[in-house]
């Protein structure tokens, strides 16, 4: 007869665990002592189960630690881009990447904050939720509508900065205080695109096609309704949300002055975070990047903030896919506490090409690396200034 003993609690530490597997062990006699009873299988059978459940919970814990360390850093990372950038940080001494609240303001959106504003909620509504569910039906739904928002306020935020006017339906038929009042007509996503262009303000490649594309099935859910596949509303959202970070860091935040560039760039900091967590947008953003990145393999490694293998280290160092900057000096740095926060920096040498030192970081895997399908890999001594791979000492 079992004496119920086993059971336990329901919640143990590793180390309880195991050590209830020894003391059931340890209830068997030898083997040389003859054959085993029911009682006795039973007991080492519960032993091995809670050896086992201890393996797995330790592994777990292990994952949970290396998990919240990697958060740490990047946290602490996002703090130095927020110092460089100028972003403050909140009573938590966090960088407070959203717009500060205005007292007694029930609305306080400039264009360009505006459309980034509208862009956060599109992240939000792509990426998976707190306990890691997919984005559902309503979640396309208002990711489609705010989307299709961002693109018309961010083109005429742009088209503002050129010429008031030229956000109007009929430009000159407005007076400037009519406008800032908001009384009046404005062009639409395409017109402004339109006029972008014939401003020779720089405007990406097939932008045009995909806000068109976008726009139709924006019409059809906003003014009636719409259903469909989550691949067909994900190929109309992506080609748009990839070309529009596109034009935001090119075109419209370089054009921005202070204040409006500092919130911008919180905005931007959010975004860039999100965007790595929604896989349709990575996997056509590495399509679409392929080509640049083919010819580079010998000065691309992986980004510390994204991790994807599209950071390509030259004069100025950028991520390709998140389209994350830094000087080489904080690259180099921020690259070995993310990439192998467990190895030691060790020497660091001086760069035979450019004669820099603080640049220089041992355990650098380049893509030209890369061996067995990313399985395994070399590493060399690189230079994040030059790109150069530099002897051992």
């Amino acid at each position: 007869m079992h004496d119920g003993e086993d059971n336990g609690p329901a919640f143990q530490t590793p180390e309880q665990l195991r050590a209830r597997a020894i003391e059931l062990e340890t209830r068997v006699p030898p083997a040389t002592a003859g054959p085993r009873t029911d009682d006795e299988r039973m007991f080492l059978e519960k032993a091995a189960a809670l050896r086992a459940d201890a393996d797995r919970l330790e592994e777990e814990q292990q994952a949970i630690f290396a998990a919240n360390e990697r958060e740490l850093r990047l946290m602490a990372a996002d703090a130095r881009t927020a110092q460089r950038e100028g972003i403050p940080f909140d009573h938590y001494g966090t960088p407070a990447w959203l717009p500060e609240k205005v007292p007694d303001a029930a609305l306080d959106f400039p264009p360009a904050a505006n459309a980034l504003d509208y862009l956060v909620s599109v992240i939000d509504h792509l990426t998976p939720d707190e306990i890691g569910d997919p984005p559902g039906p309503r979640d396309h739904k208002y990711a489609l509508l705010h989307l299709d928002a961002a693109v018309e306020t961010a083109l005429k935020a742009r088209l503002e900065l050129h010429d008031w006017q030229q956000v109007c339906k009929e430009p000159g038929s407005v007076t400037r205080q009519d406008f800032e009042a908001g009384r009046f007509k404005s062009c639409d996503a395409k017109e402004a695109g339109k006029r972008l262009r014939k401003f020779n303000v720089p405007y990406p490649d097939g932008f045009s096609a995909a806000i068109t594309r976008l726009g139709e099935l924006r019409n059809r859910l906003q003014h009636f309704g719409a259903n469909g596949a989550r691949s067909d509303v994900e190929a109309a959202i992506v080609p748009v949300l990839d070309l529009l970070v596109v034009f935001l860091d090119d075109v419209l935040l370089p054009a921005l002055g202070e204040p409006d560039r500092a919130t911008a760039h919180r905005h931007m900091l959010h975004i860039r975070a999100g965007l790595n967590r929604i896989d349709s947008y990575t996997a056509a953003r590495l399509k679409r990047l392929a080509p640049e990145l083919a010819g580079v393999k010998d000065r691309t490694v992986e980004c510390p903030r994204c991790h994807q293998d599209t950071l390509i280290v030259g004069i100025t160092a950028g991520c390709r896919f998140c389209r994350s900057g830094w000087p080489p000096e904080e690259l180099a740095v921020e690259y070995h506490d993310i990439i192998h926060s467990g190895i030691g920096a060790g020497p660091r040498g001086t760069c035979t090409g450019c004669g820099r030192s603080d640049t220089v970081m041992p355990h650098v895997t380049r893509i030209a690396d890369l061996r067995n399908d990313n399985q395994f890999h070399d590493s060399v001594t690189f230079c994040f200034a030059c790109a150069a791979s530099v002897p051992d000492e």
